[in-house]
């Protein structure tokens, strides 16, 4: 009778680990560049709670100054979220960053002109979606947090594993990339 509760909770135990391994949302730099419609710098201020002002506009038409309401990017007000995910004993020197904090931010925006236009009174907020490669909703993986010139993007880097806060690349490297796509062939 022992045996076979064991073995039925090994057999439940890695049910529940094979049912959690698997592809996790990941920031995909080329089809987020391509997809997005609107590519702002911003900043959310002193406040983290979802509204940014645009600082830059590297593609689209949005103007300085504009507010993009983002309710799914206030949960970043925790702090463990923001937590930049480091290499075990890897000691991290400037310009790197441990915490990321919105006071800039390149977000990747794709802007539903069909919804807004067959209802007038549409919400600002719910005309922006991700330029994310699954759900359209995921913000945290259409977003580049910048912190001291370096790019910070959610990202699995093992399969199975967590999406973790990592390092991309540099600031002007991420924005020559959006200005290389934006110009075309």
């Amino acid at each position: 009778m022992i045996l076979r509760s064991l073995s039925f909770s090994l057999v439940f135990i890695f049910a529940a680990a094979e049912a959690s391994a698997g592809r996790r949302p990941t920031f995909h730099q080329d089809f987020s560049i391509s997809k997005a419609t609107h590519i702002v710098l911003a900043t959310e201020g002193d406040v983290i709670d979802g509204r940014f002002s645009v600082i830059e506009s590297w593609k689209g038409d949005l103007e300085v100054d504009t507010e993009i309401i983002l309710p799914a990017l206030a949960k970043f007000r925790n702090e463990q979220l923001r937590t930049v995910k480091w290499t075990r004993g890897r000691v991290v020197d400037a310009p790197y960053t441990r915490l990321v904090t919105g006071q800039e931010i390149v977000i990747f925006l794709v802007e539903s002109e069909e919804k807004r236009q067959s209802n007038p009174e549409f919400s600002e907020i719910a005309k922006w979606s991700s330029a994310y490669l699954g759900d359209a909703q995921n913000f945290d993986v259409s977003v580049a947090w910048i912190e001291y010139g370096e790019a910070y993007t959610y990202q699995q880097v093992i399969n199975p594993g967590p999406s973790e806060l990592r390092h991309l690349c540099t600031a002007l490297e991420l924005e020559a990339r959006v200005a290389n796509d934006s110009n075309g062939p």
